[in-house]
């Protein structure tokens, strides 16, 4: 069972976008025209293993935090939902064992009742920011925003938004000085 599921994740992580190749690295040309080298792997099948057997922190080590382990917000709704398996099989198997699948069902209702009431009241206490830094004059619009992984928006996962509350962004816009480039992304700055 853990190896077919472990393919079927790594194949839509795959379809998602995700690399899965034997090659090291390979070379690329920034808008500067900066040489960088980019790291790429068998990524899908290692973060698929990583993600269903709780091991490690993935490929490159940042925890699904790299666009390459973890390119987009299905993929990441997948990747969340993946680390659930075992805890709510091991439920289950627990019910098998002494007989009576009722309390698997009891200990899966009680377990989700307090997993779903502790997002609500994190969500709450992350979207409401910090009010030390509301004091100092930082716009709390946000919410607590420190060590976030924000490319899917606050909520992410697996209750993604489309954009944050509060008005309409400003458009992003490439930068143009050499100091903002990096040599594993561009960077976006907003004007």
């Amino acid at each position: 069972m853990s190896a077919a599921a472990s393919l079927l994740v790594a194949l839509a992580l795959v379809f998602l976008g995700a690399p899965q190749t034997l090659r090291g690295a390979m070379e690329a040309t920034d808008v500067g025209r900066a040489k960088q080298t980019i790291a790429i792997g068998p990524v899908a099948s290692q973060e698929a293993i990583k993600l269903l057997g709780d091991n490690a922190g993935g490929f490159f080590n940042a925890n699904s935090a790299h666009p390459f382990e973890n390119p987009g917000a299905l993929s990441n709704m997948i990747e969340s939902w993946s680390q659930l398996v075992v805890p709510v099989a091991l439920l289950f198997a627990f019910g098998r064992m002494v007989g009576d699948r009722r309390q698997s069902y009891s200990l899966f209702a009680v377990m989700s009742i307090i997993f779903l009431v502790s997002v609500a009241t994190l969500y709450h206490v992350e979207a409401a920011g910090n009010p030390l830094l509301t004091e100092l004059g930082v716009d709390p619009v946000g919410g607590s925003l420190e060590g976030k992984d924000l490319r899917f928006g606050q909520t992410a996962p697996p209750c993604s938004r489309s954009r944050p509350r509060g008005p309409e962004p400003a458009p992003l816009t490439r930068r143009s000085t050499r100091s903002c480039r990096s040599a594993a992304s561009f960077r976006w700055s907003i004007c």
